[in-house]
């Protein structure tokens, strides 16, 4: 199972999401999923076009999101 991490950028800071409540430049959306394409189809769906960008999960981009994880999502019950 990989994690992938999809970032918010800054514009969400000021104004609302225009998916989500959760939304916030200094967190992420968590995906479990078992590959990036499959992560990034789960991206789209949760949150239209309105993320900034996604990564494979590691310490070097985590450590920038004091918030965390915002909210989880799976792509394994899919």
């Amino acid at each position: 199972m990989a994690e992938f991490i999809v970032t918010f950028g800054q514009k969400y800071r000021n104004e609302p999401h225009p998916k989500v409540k959760y939304a916030d430049p200094d967190g992420y959306l968590l995906i479990l999923s078992p590959d990036y394409k499959t992560a990034r189809e789960a991206a789209f769906r949760e949150l239209g076009e309105h993320f900034s960008t996604m990564y494979e999960k590691e310490e070097k981009y985590t450590q920038y999101f004091p918030k965390g994880a915002l909210h989880t999502i799976s792509t394994y019950h899919l």
